[in-house]
Parts: C-alpha cells; structure tokens; sequence
C-alpha cells in the first residue's frame, strides 16, 4: 500500500489516508471477514474517513540493537541446541523442542521456529522496545498462534522426569512431576501467553534488552520457569524428533534461550507460504466439492504460476512459466514449501483443466529438481494424483520429467521412489501412458515441422530419460522389464543413427549405460589391487602388456585435452566474450566426467606401477633367492646391492623418457595437463574447480602416492592364503549380485492377492527363489564368519577389508525388509557379527566403519555391539566421539528396555589403548544422571534390598544374561569405570549416587554373589579410595573395615578352584587393599591404630595364599605388593609385632627359546624394499611439492603471451579463485580444503634447502607427527634460516594473498569451521601471512575486524578455545608427587651425567616425546599453542591498535583475550588448586613449550608499550603475576634435574614479561604487585645460579641452546628495574665491602644504559646488559665512530651507526682471537707506533731517492747506497709484517713476488 502524508502529523491527530495510486480515501466499513471472524473490512470508497494517529513506539526506542515489539526471532535452546518450534504432530499443535540430525545445529532453521515478538502495554495499539522488567507475548508466525503453558494431562505422562544434574537429584528420586507444559492458543488476550525475561548476566530492571542476548523464561500466571525434558512428543515414532518443554519453580542456570534474528527475506518468504498454501487450501476444498468458477479456476493457476517463479527464485517478467530454468536451486524455499503444506496441497489436486496441472507439474518439478525432498517418500502420494492426467493426457511429457525427478536426488537413485513407480508405470493397467513408435518416421516428420510430431518425440525421450532413472544404481525391476523391450542391438542401432536428434540418441545412450552395461555380470572395475597373489605377480612386465587401457584412454584423453581436439576445454564457445563466466552447464559436466576418467588413468597407472615394483622385486628376489633354497643363509650385503638396484629402478619408473613418456597424460610432459587444469580451476563451476584441484594435487604427489599405496598391498603367499582369495573372492561376487537384486527375492509386505492360478504358480516360483536366495546368502555369511576366526586374525582382517567385504555388508545392512520376516532377521544378524569380527581390534577397519556410524545408531541390540566394536580400544574415535550419539544409547535406556548392550557400549568409550577418556566419563555421568530411575536402578530402599537379595539367590548358578541382575551389576561397574583414573568430578557423582554405607551392606551379606561383590568393591575402590581428593568417609567411619572383614573370610574360603572368586580376590581385593594403605589421606588417620587387629588378619591370611599351589606366577606379583604394603603400615603402627614380609618373584623356568626370526621370507624383504623406498624418493617427493608451489607462484607462464588465461593468471585471477574455493570446500570436501590450505602456507614458507623442510611430508601424517609451522618461522629468524629465507620475497607473497583474500579466508574459517583439523591449518595459514612482523597484513586484518563486524563472531571463537582449553586442562590435572619424582630419577639415571651437562648430551627422541605430548595434553589444549603464536604475531612490531584490539573490541559483547591468556598461563601452571609453591609438578616436557609461548604471548601484548594492556594483566584477579614471579625464583623441580635448557627458557621469557610490564611505567603500582609475593634474597639467588650455571658449562666445555649468562643477565635487569621501589633489593645488589666467609658474592655484571625521548617528550632510562665481547673494543674504534657517524635525514645518527655494527663485531671477535696470541698481540697493541716509524722511514727513503737520483754516478755512490740499503733490512721486515697484519699472508706475499718479477725483468733489460 502505497500512501502520500503531505503534512507532518503527531500523536492524537485525525488525519485522512489517501492512496496514491487509488485515488480515495481509506475506509473502514462494517463488513466483517469470513475468514478472519471479528474483524472488518478496509476498502477504498469516495468519503472521507478520519483516522487517528495513535503512538506504537518511541523514537528512542527505534535501535537496532534493542529487542522491540515486531521482532520476528528464532528462540534456540542452548544447552540443548535445538530451536524451540511449534508445528502440527497427528493433527494436533504441539511446542518442543525439535532434534536435527545436520551436523551444525543452528543450520537446522525451519520456518515453524520463527516467532514474533510482543512487548504487551496497557494499550493494546502500543509497541515499543523491551526492557527487562517488561511483559512479552510470543506469537508464532506461521499459525498466528501465541505461546502459552497449560496444565499437563496427567495420565499421558505418568512420570516424567526433568533433565536435572545432581544439585537436583532428590527432586528426580521424589519423582517430580510436570504440572505445567507449553501449548500455543489463539488469541493474544490470553493470560496465559504472558512471560517474563530474566538475563543471564547481572543486568539492571529497566535496561533494554540486547537483541541477539540469553535469556530464562517465566511464565508469569504459575510463577514457573520454562524447563527442557526429554519426554519425547512422537514417541511412537523409531527415532523421535520432538521433546516436550515444562516449566519448573525453580530457575535454572542451564535454561537459557539465545534470542537469534531473522533476516527480514525470510519472513517475507514465510508471508508468502502461508497465504498460498491457505489459498490452495481452498482450491482443493473446491475441487473436492466438485465446483470451481471459472475465476477461482484462473486465480488458481494464477498462484500456482507465483510459486513456481517464487521456488525458482526468478522474477515474473512475463515469461512462460513452463521454460523456467533453475539456475541454482533455493533449498530454503523448497523446504519452506514442505513446512507450509504447500506441496502436500499440491498433490492433492484433482485437476479438469489441463493449464492448471501444467502449473502443478512445473512446481513439483522444481521442488524435486535436485533436492533431497524427494527422500522423504512424498511422492507416494502424489503419484496416485499424476497418474489421472498421464493416462488422459498422454502427450504432456513434462510429468514423465516430474516422475524422474522422484526417483533421483542429487544423482543418487532412491529406491523406495524407484520401486514404487516402477509398479506403477510398468503395470499393464497403465500400459496407455507408454507409447511405441516408428522412431525414424516419427524424427522425419518432426524435422519437416509437424508439430504433433514433435511433441510425441519429446515425450519418447522423457519416456526414455524415466526409463534410465528407474534403473539407475541397479533397479532391476526395471532393468529386467525394460531390457526386454529395448535390447542391447536396438539400442545400439538409436545410437548410432545420425538422422535422429542428438538429444534422443543421448537418452538411448544413457538408457544404455543404467539398463544394459551398469548390470550384472558387470562389475564395477577397482583400478587399484592391494590384494596381490605372488604367484600370479610376473618376473618382467612391460608397458604394453600391463596397461592397455592406459594406451587406449591415454590416447582419448591427449584428443580430449588438445587444442583441435577439444576446443571447449580450453577455448570453450566461440564468439563468447568472457569463455569462462558463461560457459553452458552442460558442458562443464562434460568436462567434470573428463576429469573423472582422467581421475581413473591415474589410478590404472598407480595400478600399473606397483605391478612394476612387485614385479622387480620377485625378480631380485627369485634371483637372490631362489624358491629352492628359501631357508638358505643370508648373505646380507649381497641383498644390500639388490635392494640399490631397486630403488634405482623405482626411480627411473617416474622419470620421462621413450620407455615412460607414455605413462605420461599428455605428449608435453604434464605442461598441457596442467595448462588445463589451472585453466579449469578459474571457472566458476564449483565441482569442476574442485575435480581439477584433486588432479592437481594428486599430479605433484605421484611419488608419494606411491609410497602411501604400496605399504598397503598385501602379498598372498601360502597356498591357504590363495585358496582363502579365491574362495572370498566367489562368495562376495556372489553375495554382491544378490544384495543388488535384493527387491527381487526379498520379501516385503504384500499390497494384496493376484488372482487366478497364474498369478499364483508365479508367486510360488519367486517364493521358492527367494528362499534359495536366503538360504545361499546365509551360507556366504557363515563361511566369512568362520575366516575372520580362524588363521591368522589381523591378515584376514586385512585381506577382507582389501576386497571391500565391509561395503557388501553395508549395502546388505540397507535393504528394506518386512520387519516380521525371521529368515532376513538371521541374515542381518550374521551381517553384524561379521562386522563386529571385521573391526575388533583393527583400527583401519574401525575408521572405515566408523563413516557410516549412522547406519548403527538403531535401537537394536545387535547395532549396539556392532558400535562397541567400532569403538572397542581406540583412543582416537573414543575421544572424538560426538554427545549425540551417548544421547542415543541413554535414550535407547530409556525408551527400548534396560539392556546391559547399551550399557557395554557406554563401558567400551571410557577407557581405551590403557588411557581414560575423561570427556566420555564426565558426559556418561552427566546423561546418567539427568535420566534418571529409569536407567539408573539401585536397590537402595528396604524394599528394593530384598529384591535385590531375592535376584541374588535366583542367581547361585550364575547371572542370566537378561537378568535385571546382571544390568544392576553392569551398571555399578559402568560407574565405577567413569571414576577410574582419579576423576575428581565424577567421583563426587558417584559417591552421591551409591552411599559407602549401601555398598557395605550388600557385600557383607552372606547371600551376596560373588559377580556383585566384584562390582561393588571395584566401585570403593575408583569412588572412594584410589581418588583424587580425599573422601573423609571411609577413613572416619567403620565401614571400610567391615569389609576387609569380609575380605578375610571370602580369602579364608579360597580352597577350590573357582575362577570367579579368583579374579575377585586378584584383582579387585588386593588392588584395593594396596590402594587404601598406601593412599597419603590414610597415613593420616586414626582408624588405622583402632584397627589395627584387622590389619594383621589382611596380612595373615595374603601371606597364607601366597603358599597355595593354585596361585599362578603372573598373580604372584600382585599378592607380594600387597603383602609389602600391609607390612608397612602394620611396622609403622607397630614395630614390635610386625617384620617386613618381602619375597622375592620366584624365577621362571627357563623354557625353550623363541624359534629365531627368519629374516629371508618375502614379507620382511619386501618390508626393506619400502623401507628403501622411502628413502631414496623422499627428497623427491618434497621436490614435486616445490614444483607445485612454484606452479602456484607464476602459473602464467604455462600459457602463451597475449592469451586471456594467461592475462587472468598475471591479475591473479587464479590464485583469487583458489582461495574463495576453499571455503567452500570447508563443509563438502574437507580433506580437499585441508590440502589447499598447506599448499598456501608452502607458498609461504619455502626454504632453498629442501631436505630440511619441516613440512615436506606426507599429507596423511597426523597432526601429532609434524612440526608447528610456527616454529618453523621462528627458526627462520636465527642462525642458517635467516639466510635461507628471503624475508623480502615473503613479504611480497603475503601481501599478494592478502590481496587475493588469504586474510579473509582464513578469519572466514575460523568462525565457521566446525573441523578442528581445518581450523588448526586456518590459524597455521594465518601465522604464515604474519610471520616476519609483516604490518600490512595487520592492518588488512584490523580492517576487515572493524569493517565488517566480524570482530564478535571471530574473537568469540578464539575466547570459546581458550575456555575449553583451560577446563580440559582443570579435568585432566593430576598431580602425583611420587610419579613426577620417579620419573625425573629414571630420565637422569638413563642420562648418566650431571644435570648440567644431561641437556646437552642425552639423546633426543623428538618424534616419540611429540606423540606422548599430545596424547597427555589433549587436541584442546595441543590447539593453544598456534592461537597464542598467532595473536603473538598480530601485537608484532608493537601495533597498538590491536593490542588493545584484543582486549576490547568495542562490541555488544567483548571478549578480553589477554585476561584469558593470562588465566591460561594461571591454570596451566596449577594455582588454581593451590600449588602455587609445587610448580614443578604441572610444568613438565609435555606443557613447557606451551607455557613458553604463552609468556612470549604476554610480553608481545604489553611491549611498546601498551599500558592498557599492562594494567590489566597486573590487576587481574588471577594468581598469574605470582605465577610468573615463581617461574623465575623455583627450581622447577624435577624438570631441572634432565632438561635445564628448558628451564633457562622459561626464566628467561619470565623475565623479559616483567620487563615489559614495567616497560615505560613512572608510577610503582606494577612494581610494586610484582614484588608483592617476590623475595629480594631469593632473586639475588637465581642470578647467582645463572652464573655458576655458566661458569660450569664453561669448564665442561658443553655448548647449551640458551646460555645461562644471558638469562641471567636479563633477571639482573629486572632487579634493577625493581630495586628503584625496594630498599632490601637495592641494597642486595650493591657490591659488598666485605664479604663474608662462605658467602658468595654477587658477581660483577657490566651493564649500561640509553636514554630515549617518548612522544610525550618524556624520557626513558632503558638498561642492558654489556656483552663480555665489548671489552676488546679499542680505544681508537671508539674514537673513530663518534668522529664519523654521518646523521640521516632527520638528524639522527642511530642509522649510520648500526650500518657499522658487523664491522665493530668483527673486528671485536679479531681482538679476541689475538688475546690467545701474545707476541701478534704484542705488536698489534703498538700498531700506531709502527704507522709512525714506517711513515718516517718511507719519507726518509724518497728523500734519499729524489737527491741521489739517477744512480749511474759511480762506485762509490752504489756502495753508499747500498751501505744505505743494508741499514733499511729492519725496516722492510716491518713493513713486511704490516701487510700481513693489514692484508694478509697471502696478499703479501703476491705483492712481494710481483715486486720481485718486476726487479728481475728490470735487471734482465738492463743487462741487455
């Protein structure tokens, strides 16, 4: 509505509306709507009618900000993230809370979860922004309906129980019930629908209220805060979506909602829904009355014609709606036209008039064009509706298109669709809808014109376009009916026939390839063998022979690529102007199936050079050792020649010459391939971009691909193992076809009866199939059951998994089934034992299964072990597993039954390769305990007890497998798992859960089972005596010693052999006892002396069972600790009474030796050849890395001069389209976005030396086997790196990727990746742009921070690392003083030397000590050390701006990352649990590195010096100022002992932090907190330390990484620095008059200081220390630069003075040199005087020379001249020496013998 206000208007004024483009007035008329009952018209009539101005919200409350009235928001539960939703549930209403199974949880938006928000006033008219102390209505958008709770129908929820943790857990045990749940009503005016908002943060009542803030709900009539459940809403369904909301009196922390915007399209999209669906609505009420006026009719297609243009997202321009073409399709909208009903209105059309179903048909086509809809089975319905039209309307071809849309979503078949219309469309009811024709005729006529004609061919090829999607991946319902109508040769013939059109032969060709070809016997060829037999692999092998399909596709694919051949490829079409942007779509498929078959020639040629290595290899072998003499002696340098032969071979496969060109893909070396594939990388087809990358990358790593491959082919040599190939082999081809032809043989529910007897003889036939099919396929399944038992395990686990067993169980496992059917139920049965024997123990097959993790997570009990396995001892998929699936088996607790199967499972993830997965304990104790009595089954009360008693005695001869006995016993020990390894939150939980006093009580009874005290004991001793905090308890109560009591009895009765009383008395009675007497809390108390009779008997009765006969050696050891233990504590009470009872392990008897080890097999030779391998091809491997890189850098100059491609790569066109790919690779292919990303850092890290590149390996080296990209820059810094590196040819990179988007790439990736491997490569690409203080990609980073808003989102992420890096770090803490001491004993005895020395001299094993780093600190604390080093390098250079950038960023939010350092720092070092003064303890090898960069981090954040930042570290509420204090003044203990060198660097770095705090301060407030806690004596102390520590270093003669001097020379400075505001310290480091006897003086450090003027004018005394090598600076150096430093263009000589600094050096380093040489040192000291004399002598000389000259006077004058000459011999040996000072031995003597060449020629021609 558009209207024109000519006036300005306020509040209260009547005023007339006209429209503008109406021409009257507006008017309110007393005509009420029908559809809208209680309101009135408005329409437009020629009268004046007033309206008047009422207020609906101040201006000053119009921010956009501030959440108003009119808001539409989505209310997104955060603890359980899920968007509270209302939507429709068996025609009823309901509010919940609705489960997506999307990775993202906040991706899962639906138009049902938007609701609008109302801020209610006394005028109902009035809006306004809300205020905290404000009243809300929630209405929701898409029903108009309005939030609101009611009172809970009792009997339809007779307990429900809330989620609750274990401050609520005696709510949960009363049974709590909800009185109220959350409904919707229909009108505004309800009471009901009012709520509160109360703020998760400590706001003030009047404030506003943040628009995008947390809030708890209160509903205002019941005084009762919304609560979450998990109750689910559809609990009839197999996996509920929608869990019920209550509300509870009491608030909750955890209950919070994010209040999330909505973009204003996505409510005018909604708008839009609701009123066509209301629409169509209507129009199928008409239809189904049987009358439509014809304007209703022509309304409808009308609307139907929108919402094809509103789907297609395509503006109505007057185009035919029917030639529509979706570009890309809104999968927002299609989803949006499913929630609103709209397709399901659609379908339900019953349409006389062919336009409107025209318009139906066009619809359905989009919303199924591409879309995963159609999965959904929503066709079912629809077809019965489209089947009317096709059979009246048999030419409309457009419904053909639409019901092969349904049996495709993203070009994958869905075979319920599939099967469903080939039923119906191959019916012989149906038989009208499929013509058949003469299809030559029928081409002729149409080209002549024929309309008819034409349309008829149209639809022929649709027909054959549906025949070829029902057939797609296999569906042999249709293949076997299709392919009898349309065989091979006729196909064949269409094909080929050039008069018929293009596009109908393509669909005989298609219809070719799913109904004939992609069929049995096809296979599917695997290019690629790992399963190889040895005797079938040849001695020689050609080229030829081996990979004719290579020669023949090799030459497809240089017709493909060359430039006549293929024009498209690289020109594409002709006369475009931009080929590029506007190539057609169906030619960049084509070249998207080009790369895929590029994709298989490079496999068949993988393929092909492992048969040349294995052949090779059989040769060297057959000739070194032939099959004859297998067992003959090795000759071990003679298989050392063989195995350099090889490698030479292996080589010489990749090179290029006349034997290998062919191996190559194109005849230019790979230049034209890669000519194309740059090229295809800059098109704007995101499949295409990412299929040419994959080939790019895969071309440069050839050698590595290799290597990775052949360590996976497994060799089969034995005659078993042939036979064991060939009988798998049968079975899976065998079962593969079966599983494949599956809807032909299994049964399904039947739809109904055929009648006569025809119709049943076939229906006998096919029963009597399908029961040989069951029959054959349960014997396949028991043979491969009985392999993977038998022989050796791990090969066949191999060789299985090598033949791809795993997907024909898959496949198998996803066949639709009659749930009644017992014969399929046996088949899935063997399939998940299979399974499970396929991946125990195997961690490759557990990753593979672990992909399809999905397909098991059902509520059966055999997918429940089938999970187990999956996770059973792998400590990797155990600690990524993901909180939804632990959910999934509580909720399967829950609802399907107490099975001790889920509870195994639970049991598995806690602990695997001997490590406790303490993120899977504390979620299991989480989800236990908010399920509640329904999972978690005590026998607590005296009614209970007797149950458990009356179980017990049921049970003598053992627990049944579904006893509820056995899950109460599972149960216990499942908790008892989640406490093991001294977790300190779980054993709170535990404890809470199962009092000591119950425990006690069950096992002391006389009718306890043997199976429960084993439970139960094992619990006391995980939950209250190996723990890591102290459980007064069981040392002051009495119940810890009845059950030692009991302890003795149970050991008394130990006569006979029972295995169960065994394993109690083993390991679950001994491990107790030794953990309780040797606990630190038990030496302590007093119960031991009260007890200390019962401490004899524990003794007595151990001692008597080490001398059974029954006791086996391996439990011998086990029994002597705890006897040793007993006897300590019985000694330490009572020596008199008690001597030490030690034994001694008996001795085992010396058996028979191992056979020794065959060194000759196959096997361990073809191990060496690998071995080999990796060696000789590893520098070549980072070679094709830097060629790759090389690529990357000038990609133009594979392209001719003047061409657009190249043109494109000089602008940077390809690098730009590189980057802005990646990000989309983020989400689809992960691996692929991986790659790019270390391709980008190469780029950037580069060295000339390529064997010394940190990176160059392989790519599926996990992250704990490679080095920190950042520790690489910083090793670029110093020593040969400096000069490896061109630090000016980096900065230009940088900057040229931050021009392209590297910057915004990576701050991209970090806020959205969910991937913790790309958000670590993220944050690496980011320390390469910033390495080397490059300040323009600060500032490019600060910008895009300030410009685009991203500041919050991207700081938030960083702030959430940090956060989860310190709880993990507060979870995982443990500090054992015994352990840490042991530990550092045995790291020095393995040393041998003195700690000093045992730094430098132990050998590294840097490899090993990375993995047990990382495996210790955990991926959330391992990730912190990149993030600091990146943040690090953004405060470079001291850029201020985001120094404090990084502590406020001036949000609605800020997050204060150097406050969450600093707390970083505080947690790592341990004060948080008081260990302030035990440093040592938590500063170990696997954290030192860390806490070194977070304390480079800190100094980097105050440097400049940023006071802010400054003040904020000194006034945080932390312990970190003393944290750092203490770093400096401990020994860090026992860390020092075994690596000093670390130590050094942490003091060093903690000093140089408490420079820089104080860095520039006038005032004492940082001096002063820092000397708050540190001790003057103490800091004089440790530069003492350093110095003797350097002194001893120096006497040893060993070289350390950091020199103790020089920390000590910092800590020096910042004594002095301190000393200004403490007297003490002052005077400390004075040196002493007189010292004393036995006391070591501080010794003298030189230091001196500079003066600089701030910009405040201000100046600034800086003071450092004197290098020792400045005393051999002389006197006349000094003089010499302070005459003649030149100043600079602003007056300063600082410049010119350091261009001279390498001169001083190197003369400083010349002088020291010749200290050690006395006599040169001699006359060196004296050179001037030296100068002086020869100055004379020389003038002396040319005096003599000009008066005598010439020399032919006489005799006499050459006697007197020679006289002369004679007196001058010293001084020619001075000047001698002099030049060897000034030129050198060498120089001088050159000049010495040209002069005497000179002399002698000057001799010879005066002789002449």
């Amino acid at each position: 509505m558009n209207v024109l206000f000519v006036l300005q208007v306020v509040v209260g004024d009547k005023v007339i509306m006209n429209p503008v483009n109406a021409g009257q007035p507006l008017h309110a008329s007393n005509y009420e709507l029908s559809d809208h009952p209680g309101s009135k018209e408005v329409n437009s009539v020629n009268c004046n009618t007033s309206w008047k101005i009422n207020l609906f919200m101040m201006f000053s409350d119009h921010r956009e900000e501030v959440l108003k009235g009119g808001d539409v928001v989505r209310l997104f539960h955060a603890e359980q993230e899920k968007f509270l939703t209302c939507d429709e549930y068996k025609s009823k209403l309901h509010v919940f809370l609705r489960t997506t199974l999307r990775q993202s949880a906040t991706s899962a938006t639906s138009s049902n979860a938007l609701w609008e928000v109302e801020v209610v006033h006394h005028d109902p008219c009035r809006g306004g922004a809300g205020h905290w102390n404000s009243l809300y209505r929630f209405k929701h958008l898409a029903t108009g309906n309005y939030l609101a709770a009611e009172v809970t129908a009792m009997f339809l929820f007779p307990f429900v129980f809330l989620q609750m943790d274990a401050s609520r857990s005696s709510k949960r045990f009363h049974g709590e019930r909800i009185k109220y749940k959350l409904v919707v009503v229909p009108h505004g005016n309800d009471i009901a629908s009012l709520f509160e908002l109360d703020p998760t943060t400590l706001q003030k009542t009047d404030s506003f209220v943040p628009r995008n803030s947390y809030v708890r709900l209160r509903h205002l009539c019941t005084n009762t805060w919304i609560q979450s459940t998990n109750v689910p809403i559809d609990i009839d369904e197999e996996r509920p979506i929608r869990l019920m909301l209550g509300t509870c009196p009491t608030k909750e922390d955890k209950e919070a909602f994010a209040i999330v915007s909505v973009p204003v399209m996505e409510i005018r999209d909604l708008d839009f829904a609701n009123d066509a669906s209301a629409m169509l609505a209507t129009v199928v009420d008409q239809f189904n009355s049987g009358f439509i006026s014809q304007n209703d009719r022509r309304f409808a297609i009308k609307l139907l014609e929108d919402v094809v243009f509103f789907v297609v997202d395509v503006s109505n321009s007057g185009q035919p709606v029917l030639d529509v073409v979706m570009s890309k399709p809104n999968r927002e909208r299609q989803k949006l036209m499913r929630e609103q009903n709209i397709l399901k209105q659609v379908g339900s059309l019953k349409p006389v008039k062919l336009s409107l179903i025209k318009q139906a048909s066009k619809l359905l086509h989009r919303l199924f064009s591409n879309n995963f809809l159609s999965r959904d089975g929503t066709g079912t319905s629809v077809w019965t509706q489209m089947n009317y039209p096709l059979q009246q309307n048999s030419l409309i071809s457009k419904f053909l298109d639409y019901l092969s849309d349904l049996c495709v979503s993203n070009n994958v078949a869905i075979p319920v669709t599939q099967e469903l219309i080939c039923k119906c469309v191959l019916d012989p009811k149906n038989q009208d809808i499929l013509i058949k024709t003469d299809i030559r005729q029928l081409a002729q006529e149409a080209r002549q014109g024929n309309a008819h004609d034409e349309n008829v061919l149209t639809y022929y090829r649709y027909q054959l376009k549906l025949f070829a999607r029902m057939c797609l991946d296999r569906q042999y319902l249709a293949i076997d009916e299709i392919s009898k109508q349309l065989d091979v040769e006729l196909i064949f013939l269409c094909m080929m026939d050039e008069t018929l059109p293009f596009d109908l032969r393509a669909s005989f060709c298609r219809l070719m390839l799913h109904a004939h070809v992609d069929r049995d016997p096809q296979e599917l060829v695997t290019p690629v063998k790992f399963a190889r037999l040895w005797t079938e692999i040849p001695t020689s092998i050609t080229i030829k022979e081996s990979v004719d399909l290579n020669v023949s596709v090799n030459m497809m694919s240089t017709m493909v690529l060359n430039r006549r051949g293929a024009g498209f490829v690289l020109e594409g079409q002709r006369g475009s102007k931009d080929c590029i942007d506007n190539l057609d779509l169906t030619v960049m498929d084509t070249k998207l199936k080009i790369l895929e078959i590029l994709q298989f020639i490079l496999n068949v040629r993988l393929d092909y050079r492992l048969s040349f290595l294995l052949s090779v290899f059989k040769k060297e072998f057959s000739d070194v050792y032939p099959m004859a003499e297998a067992d003959a002696t090795t000759n071990v340098e003679q298989a050392g020649l063989k195995l350099f032969q090889i490698g030479d071979q292996a080589e010489a496969m990749f090179g290029v010459g006349k034997m290998n060109s062919i191996l190559e893909v194109d005849d230019e070396g790979g230049r034209m391939f890669l000519r194309v594939l740059i090229h295809l990388t800059m098109h704007n087809y995101a499949p295409l971009v990412s299929g040419a990358l994959q080939l790019l990358f895969r071309h440069f790593s050839q050698r590595q691909e290799v290597l990775h491959t052949f360590k996976q082919v497994q060799l089969l040599i034995s005659t078993l193992d042939v036979e064991n190939y060939k009988l798998i082999k049968a079975d899976l081809d065998r079962l593969r076809t079966l599983v494949e032809k599956s809807e032909l043989w299994v049964e399904k529910k039947s739809s109904g009866g055929g009648d006569g007897k025809k119709d049943k003889k076939e229906k006998g036939e096919k029963q009597q199939k399908g029961n040989e099919n069951y029959q054959n396929v349960k014997e396949i399944l028991e043979r491969l059951n009985k392999m993977c038992s038998s022989g050796v395990w791990k090969k066949q686990q191999r060789l299985l998994k090598n033949m791809g067993a795993h997907k024909v169980m898959l496949d198998l496992l996803q066949v639709s089934y009659d749930k009644n059917d017992v014969k399929m139920q046996e088949i899935i049965k063997y399939t998940h034992m299979f399974l499970q024997k396929f991946c125990m123990g195997n961690q490759e097959n557990q990753a593979l299964l672990h992909k399809n993790l999905n397909l098991f997570l059902n509520p059966g009990l055999q997918e429940a072990e089938t999970v187990q396995h999956i996770f059973s001892n792998n400590y990797q998929l155990c600690s990524e597993i993901s909180e939804s699936v632990l959910q999934h088996f509580i909720h399967c607790l829950a609802t399907h039954g107490r099975h001790v199967q889920y509870l195994n499972f639970l049991h598995t993830i806690i602990k695997a390769e001997g490590k406790y997965v303490k993120k899977c304990q504390d979620m299991i104790m989480t989800e236990l305990t908010n399920a509640g009595e329904d999972v978690v089954v005590f026998y607590n009360d005296k009614a209970s007890f007797n149950t458990m008693l009356e179980l017990m005695a049921e049970s003598r001869e053992g627990v049944g497998e579904k006893s509820p006995l056995r899950y109460h016993i599972s149960l216990v020990e499942l908790l008892a798992a989640c406490a093991e390894g001294k977790n300190v939150y779980t054993e709170i939980k535990c404890t809470s859960l199962l009092p000591l006093e119950d425990v006690v009580r069950v096992v002391t009874h006389e009718d306890c089972i043997t199976e429960v005290k084993i439970a139960y004991v094992n619990f006391v001793n995980h939950c209250y005596v190996d723990t890591e905090v102290e459980m007064k308890e069981i040392y002051t109560s009495n119940h810890i010693w009845k059950l030692f009591e009991d302890f003795t009895v149970d050991m008394a009765r130990k006569r006979l052999t029972d295995p169960v009383l065994e394993k109690y008395i083993i390991n679950v009675v001994f491990d107790t006892i030794t953990a309780f007497f040797s606990s630190p809390f038990s030496e302590n108390s007093t119960s031991l002396q009260t007890h200390h009779t019962i401490v004899v008997q524990l003794l007595q009765s151990s001692v008597r069972l080490l001398d059974c006969p029954w006791l086996l050696p391996l439990h011998r050891g086990q029994v002597e600790a705890c006897i040793k233990t007993l006897s300590l504590t019985g000694s330490a009470l009572s020596p008199t009474h008690f001597r030490p009872h030690l034994y001694t392990r008996r001795p085992e008897p010396a058996g028979a030796r191992p056979v020794p080890y065959d060194y000759k097999n196959i096997i361990e030779k073809l191990q060496d050849i690998i071995n080999t391998l990796e060696e000789r091809l590893k520098p070549l491997v980072n070679s094709e890395l830097s060629v790759l890189v090389d690529v990357l850098h000038q990609p133009e100059l594979l392209f001719l001069e003047g061409s657009d491609a190249r043109q494109r790569c000089e602008s940077g066109g390809f690098i730009s389209k590189l980057i802005q790919h990646t990000k989309a690779l983020m989400s689809a292919e992960e691996k692929l976005c991986i790659k790019v990303l270390r391709t980008l850092q190469e780029m950037l890290i580069r060295t000339l030396d390529f064997d010394e590149k940190v990176r160059g390996q392989p790519e599926a080296q996990s992250l704990n086997q490679k080095n920190d990209l950042a520790e690489l820059g910083a090793a670029g810094t110093t020593g040969s790196g400096e000069q490896e590196r061109d630090w000016a040819a980096v900065a230009a990179i940088q900057c040229r990727l931050d021009r392209e988007g590297g910057t915004k790439l990576f701050t991209d990736l970090v806020m959205s990746s969910k991937n913790d491997k790309i958000f670590q490569e993220s944050i690496q690409l980011a320390i390469c742009l910033l390495e080397g203080g490059n300040t323009e990609i600060q500032n490019s980073f600060y910008k895009l921070m300030m410009g685009d808003n991203k500041s919050e989102k991207f700081f938030k992420v960083l702030h959430d690392r940090m956060k989860e890096a310190q709880m993990d770090i507060k979870a995982t803490v443990s500090v054992n003083v015994g352990e840490m001491t042991h530990k550092a004993n045995e790291k020095e005895l393995e040393a041998g030397i003195a700690p000093v020395t045992a730094a430098a001299a132990m050998p590294t094993q840097q490899a090993e000590e990375q993995r047990e780093v990382e495996a210790e600190m955990g991926p959330a604390v391992t990730i912190m050390k990149p993030i600091l080093r990146f943040l690090q390098l953004l405060c470079e250079n001291h850029n201020n701006n985001l120094q404090n950038f990084l502590r406020c960023q001036n949000n609605k939010t800020n997050y204060n990352l150097v406050c969450e350092t600093l707390q970083f720092l505080d947690i790592m070092c341990g004060s948080t649990t008081g260990g302030l003064g035990l440093l040592g303890l938590y500063i170990n090898e696997s954290n030192v590195h860390l806490i070194i960069q977070t304390l480079e981090t800190l100094t980097e954040y105050c440097q400049g010096p940023c006071q802010e930042n400054q003040t904020c570290i000194v006034t945080h509420e932390s312990n970190g100022i003393d944290i750092i204090t203490a770093l400096i003044l401990n020994d860090i203990s026992p860390l020092c002992r075994y690596r000093v060198e670390m130590v050094l660097q942490l003091k060093d770095n903690a000093s140089k932090l408490l420079l820089a705090l104080m860095e520039s301060r006038h005032d004492n407030e940082n001096a002063e907190r820092i000397l708050f806690n540190l001790r003057p004596r103490e800091l004089v102390d440790v530069i003492k330390k350093a110095y003797q520590q350097e002194s001893e270093c120096e006497e040893e003669q060993v070289e350390v990484e950091v020199s103790p001097r020089e920390v000590g020379h910092n800590i020096y400075i910042l004594a002095q620095q301190l000393a200004r505001h403490n007297k003490v310290l002052q005077n400390l480091l004075k040196p002493p008059k007189n010292s004393k006897e036995g006391e070591e003086a501080l010794p003298v450090i030189p230091t001196s200081f500079l003066q600089i003027v701030r910009e405040d004018r201000s100046m600034e005394q800086i003071v450092f220390p004197v290098h020792p090598i400045c005393e051999f600076l002389t006197e006349e150096s000094k003089l010499r630069v302070f005459n003649t430093t030149e100043q600079d263009e602003q007056g300063s000589k600082v410049t010119h003075f350091f261009e001279q600094t390498s001169f001083l050096h190197g003369e400083m380093e010349w002088q020291k040199k010749l200290r050690s040489m006395p006599v040169l040192y001699w006359f060196s000291r004296r050179m001037t005087l030296w100068g002086t004399i020869s100055f004379n002598l020389a003038v002396f000389i040319n005096l003599i020379i000009a008066f005598f000259y010439p020399y032919d006077s006489g005799q006499g004058v050459w006697v007197d001249l020679w006289s002369l000459l004679y007196g001058l011999q010293p001084l020619t040996l001075a000047l001698i020496l002099r030049s060897i000072y000034h030129l050198g031995i060498g120089n001088t003597l050159i000049l010495l013998g040209s002069l005497n060449v000179r002399r002698s020629s000057a001799v010879t021609g005066s002789a002449s």
